[in-house]
C-alpha cells in the first residue's frame, strides 16, 4: 500500500528516502518507485540540509517521517516530523504526530490518507 501512496506523492511533492544502511533492497525498491534514495549516511541532519539545497526547498518545508535515534538530527532540521506509533521512545516523544499504524505497515499512506486526502 506504501507504493501506491508513494505515487501519489511523487506527483505532488518531491520524495527522497535518507538511510543509514547501504542496502541493495531498498535501492532497488527507491528505483522502481522513482525515487531518490541517499543511502549509507553518518548524519541525516546534513544530508537533509544537503538535499534541501539542491533542491533549492527551504528546511522548514519539509515533512520528515523517522523511527530511530539516528533520524532525531533531521527531524531537527525539518520543518515537520512523523513516526510510527513503534518507533523509538526518543523519537516519540520529539515527534510532531505519532502516526495510527506501525513501521512497514503502510506508514506512507497512513500519512497521506491523514494529511493530503488520499
Amino acid at each position: 500500500s506504501d507504493g501506491l501512496a508513494i505515487d501519489f506523492l511523487r506527483d505532488k511533492i518531491p520524495v527522497a528516502i535518507l538511510s543509514t544502511e547501504v542496502s541493495p533492497v531498498v535501492a532497488r525498491r527507491a528505483e522502481k518507485l522513482r525515487i531518490d534514495v541517499w543511502h549509507g549516511l553518518s548524519d541525516k541532519a546534513s544530508a537533509l540540509e544537503d538535499l534541501c539545497e539542491q533542491r533549492a526547498i527551504l528546511p522548514e518545508r519539509v515533512v520528515f517521517i523517522g523511527n530511530d535515534v539516528n533520524d532525531l538530527g533531521a527531524m531537527g532540521v525539518c520543518g515537520y516530523s512523523l513516526a510510527p506509533k513503534d518507533a523509538h521512545p526518543a523519537v516519540l516523544a520529539v515527534v510532531d504526530h505519532v502516526l495510527r499504524t506501525r513501521g512497514g505497515e503502510g506508514v506512507v499512506r497512513d500519512f497521506c490518507e491523514s494529511f493530503l486526502g488520499m
